[in-house]
């Protein structure tokens, strides 16, 4: 419409002076804050004068020249697949925007035409939207026990009625407000949590909470199951659940021997035996583990005889050899040899020698064997006459002193033959003046090639002189020897420019150092010389990186203006990956040089390619990766969290992954400080056995609200469900009782579920306490007996724990009649008890005993029967006289009475008779009658 239309109603509103007119555009809101994702309804209505037929409407968001119809959004190609509108050619003129983004926050204004040339309307000021996503503020790290507040935030302010859904991981929480408060925080609140707006799809990106906690009591776990023996390569790991991860440090005894999670023995000694133990350490605190012994078994070593005496004994005598030995298990067997003898001649740790030679020992036990050096014992013989003593006596005969003379014979001959051996041997060794010696002398070449040259020598003595020779030749002669391999065939221009790297690959935030020399005839002159990275017109110098703003504070020049032109280019980012070149300038016109083709400099970052997720007992592989390729000589480094480890290759193996192994990892390249974004390893596992822990301690009792908490480590997290018995009652880590009955009472246990696998808990037993209840009293009988018997009254109730007292007690009457759960009842009467225990008492019902009176003569007889004897004869017969008399004198009163009653007819007596009501109250009924006849 036409400006000067809604200035003035504009004017009109501003001065409070405001009336109704035929035309108008009216939007429920000016202002919506929607979700990113979410769909937008803007509420429309519009009004126009009778008599004007709408032609056409329309949605715009931009406003042109003016008399020119602005863009209708339904054209829009960014609009026109999302947007639907929901209104009439007539009063209504709402749409609905689908699947906004943040490019959809602008203003909007609806427009219509009549059939009149003055009939065109927009509605101004139109609806403002305003795109929001979802981050949540949440502290780095807290420590254990700390409150901590999450806060699900958005760029514009929602609605008030924004109901807001949290997620701690995968699960959903019941916090349904935009703050999540997380009150004396615990180690398994950490946990990566977003936030979401209910009905909507947007999700927050997540936010690791970070909790704190000193370490748990360090155990040590060895590599090698079974016996360590001497050689083996052991490893103890210290395994501790802390965060941050603790600094792990080893000790042997007291004293310090390193640190790291793992310490290692690569070949294991004796020494290593020995109690080990390992400590803890974080920011929070710290602790020590239990000492574990290592035993290291070895075979036995150090194998040694001793013997009693000189070594020297007379024949019939004998020496005593003992053999000695270090081993771990001790030794099982000692065996005794005599040299160049395969049989053995004793066993034990001691062996009696009883003839000359040379005698050793092998000790042997589990893990192998090991012999001593051989030890001398001579024998000396007595006198001839005593050998032949001997012999004739232990043989007698011609045969065996023929058979000693052979052997002595045939000792004396090989003695002989080896003497003329020996002789042969040296004749030899000086007719062998002519053998030459082979010496391979290798040379190397270019690119690692080695060229081999034989020099056959005469002896020894020739190829120590020519090999001094060969070394303290003069200089030039090697050096141009290797030259000419390492260039082939070497020709030389009088210009150039030679880089040392043609391309480079550096770390974003790296120094680069471009390697650079060059050369030019003489008689030249530099004048100028400058590095640059665009090429220009012909002729025309291309710009000097040393005075472009975006490299003049990070560019050095290394060279001089003689040979060398090599810079340092500090604080690399991707915006200077591009093709370098070195130009020089001498002081003739021909005298230009620019080294073509360049450097080629490549920035890359670093980042890390790990699997989403793994189950324990995989095998996972870590790639740090660049985009373009390190040199390979390269040094990487790993963290986990806050640690590094010690791997320095580019790919980090984790065999058999345990969910310890779970958390962030990022790499870096050794002697640079930037470092790749971290991923989180999500390790599966499926849940330990749960724990049930129970809100209230002490007693439960009726009424009291009672909390279950199923906890089971478990990942993903588990799904919680509750078991009363075998009955299944719920799920979720949490099952609450807000007033706790008797039936209750009872066994339950949990079951802790994932996709890995399942756990149940072991049960807990609720039992719930609570006053007596039901009380009630049971006679054996009527209730109505006779005079001097009684009725036994029974006291019953249901109550935990049972019964502590009764208490009877007879109605109208405050003190008690009795105790115990029975009361023999003697009298007439309503009697009820009273029942109690620790938690309170209640009262029964009152019930009534009866007692009736026997006849006269039972009286009598049970006297009589009791007593007898004269005197008591005596004594029944005074009381039947005193009956008789005073039977007398009731008969004469009576007549007297009825005299009297006679002449007395108006005279009345009032009798009270009480009758029982409802809650034990007495109603008395008091009757006038006249006297009974």
């Amino acid at each position: 419409m036409a400006p000067p239309l809604p200035l003035i109603f504009l004017l009109m509103i501003a001065a409070g002076v405001y009336s109704a007119d035929d035309w108008g555009v009216s939007y429920s809101s000016k202002y919506i804050c929607a979700l990113k994702g979410s769909s937008v309804i803007m509420s429309c209505t519009y009004k126009y004068p009778p008599g004007y037929k709408i032609e056409n409407v329309f949605w715009f968001s931009k406003f042109i020249e003016k008399d020119v119809d602005p863009p209708d959004l339904f054209n829009d190609p960014e609009y026109s697949q999302r947007i639907q509108y929901l209104g009439d050619k007539q009063q209504i003129c709402t749409i609905r925007l689908n699947d906004v983004t943040q490019k959809d926050s602008h203003e909007y204004y609806f427009r219509f035409i009549t059939d009149k040339p003055d009939g065109r309307w927009i509605g101004y000021p139109g609806v403002t939207l305003d795109i929001t996503d979802l981050h949540v503020e949440s502290p780095e790290s807290v420590t254990e026990g700390d409150t901590v507040s999450l806060t699900c935030k958005s760029t514009c302010n929602l609605t008030d009625r924004t109901t807001f859904i949290w997620w701690k991981n995968t699960q959903s929480l019941t916090e349904r407000n935009n703050k999540l408060l997380l009150q004396s925080v615990r180690r398994e609140d950490a946990g990566r949590y977003s936030c979401a707006v209910h009905g909507h799809k947007l999700t927050s990106p997540h936010v690791d909470l970070n909790v704190k906690y000193p370490p748990e009591i360090p155990v040590i776990f060895i590599s090698k199951s079974g016996e360590i023996v001497l050689g083996d390569s052991v490893t103890l790991t210290c395994s501790s659940d802390s965060n941050p991860p603790a600094q792990i440090s080893w000790f042997k005894g007291s004293t310090y021997i390193g640190s790291g999670e793992i310490y290692s023995i690569t070949r294991i000694r004796s020494d290593h035996s020995g109690e080990y133990k390992c400590k803890s350490r974080n920011e929070v605190g710290e602790k020590y583990s239990d000492t574990v012994t290592l035993n290291v078994m070895y075979s036995p070593r150090n194998v040694s005889v001793s013997m009693s005496g000189s070594g020297e004994i007379v024949l019939g005598d004998s020496v005593t050899l003992t053999c000695s030995s270090d081993s771990n298990p001790p030794v099982l067997n000692y065996t005794w040899f005599k040299e160049n003898e395969s049989s053995s001649v004793g066993s034990g740790q001691s062996y009696s020698a009883l003839q000359s030679g040379f005698f050793y020992c092998v000790a042997q036990n589990q893990h192998g064997s090991q012999r001593s050096a051989a030890v001398s014992v001579t024998v000396h013989y007595r006198s001839s006459w005593y050998i032949m003593l001997g012999v004739m006596m232990g043989c007698g005969g011609t045969i065996i002193i023929i058979f000693i003379i052979f052997i002595i014979l045939f000792i004396i001959k090989r003695e002989r033959m080896n003497r003329r051996s020996a002789i042969k041997e040296n004749e030899t060794a000086d007719r062998c003046d002519d053998t030459y010696t082979t010496l391979d002398l290798k040379t190397r070449s270019s690119d690692d090639v080695y060229n081999t040259i034989t020099v056959s020598l005469k002896s020894k003595e020739t190829l120590l002189r020519i090999s001094s020779q060969f070394l303290h030749m003069a200089p030039p002669l090697p050096l141009i020897f290797l030259l000419m391999i390492a260039a082939g065939v070497y020709s030389a221009d009088d210009w150039g420019v030679s880089y040392s790297s043609k391309y480079i690959c550096a770390l974003k935030g790296s120094s680069v150092i471009m390697s650079c020399t060059y050369k030019y005839p003489p008689g030249y002159k530099i004048e100028n010389v400058f590095w640059f990275s665009e090429f220009r017109e012909k002729d025309v110098d291309p710009p000097d990186l040393f005075n472009d703003p975006e490299y003049s504070q990070r560019i050095q020049y290394l060279g001089d203006k003689q040979q060398i032109c090599t810079i340092r280019l500090n604080d690399v980012t991707q915006k200077d990956s591009h093709e370098y070149y070195f130009r020089f300038i001498t002081d003739k016109p021909d005298g230009r040089w620019i080294g073509y083709p360049g450097v080629t400099l490549d920035i890359t970052d670093l980042h890390v390619e790990s699997p989403e997720s793994v189950t324990e007992g995989d095998t996972v592989s870590l790639t740090c990766k660049s985009t373009c390729n390190l040199t390979d000589r390269t040094t990487f480094i790993w963290w986990k969290n806050t640690q590094s480890l010690t791997e320095r290759n580019n790919k980090l193996l984790l065999q058999s992954v345990r969910r310890e192994d779970a958390g962030r990892y990022s790499c870096a390249v050794h002697g640079h400080k930037l470092t790749s974004p971290h991923v989180d390893l999500n390790v599966k596992y499926p849940p330990e056995i749960p724990v049930i822990f129970i809100s209230k301690s002490g007693e439960i009792v009726l009424g009291d609200s009672v909390t279950l908490t199923c906890s089971s480590d478990s990942n993903p997290p588990a799904q919680i469900s509750w078991f009363k018995g075998s009955t299944y009652i719920g799920s979720g880590e949490i099952y609450s009782i807000t007033r706790i009955r008797s039936d209750h009472s009872g066994e339950y246990k949990c079951k802790s579920r994932n996709e890995v696998g399942e756990k149940y808990s072991d049960t807990v037993t609720l039992n719930v306490m609570y006053s007596p209840r039901n009380v009630s009293v049971s006679m054996s009988g009527s209730g109505e007996i006779v005079l001097g018997d009684s009725v036994t009254l029974t006291c019953s109730s249901d109550s935990n724990p049972p019964v502590l007292n009764y208490t009877w007690f007879k109605e109208n009457e405050s003190s008690s009649v009795g105790s115990g759960q029975s009361y023999s009842a003697l009298q007439s009467g309503f009697f009820y008890c009273v029942a109690q225990n620790q938690h309170g008492s209640q009262r029964s019902a009152a019930v009534s005993v009866t007692v009736h009176y026997r006849s006269s003569w039972y009286i009598m007889l049970g006297v009589m029967m009791g007593c007898g004897g004269t005197i008591i004869i005596i004594f029944i017969i005074f009381i039947i006289l005193f009956i008789i008399k005073r039977e007398r004198m009731n008969r004469r009163s009576a007549i007297k009475e009825n005299e009297t009653a006679d002449r007395c007819d108006d005279t009345y007596t009032t009798l009270d008779l009480k009758t029982r009501s409802s809650d034990d109250v007495y109603n008395t009924i008091t009757p006038n009658r006249k006297m009974m006849q």
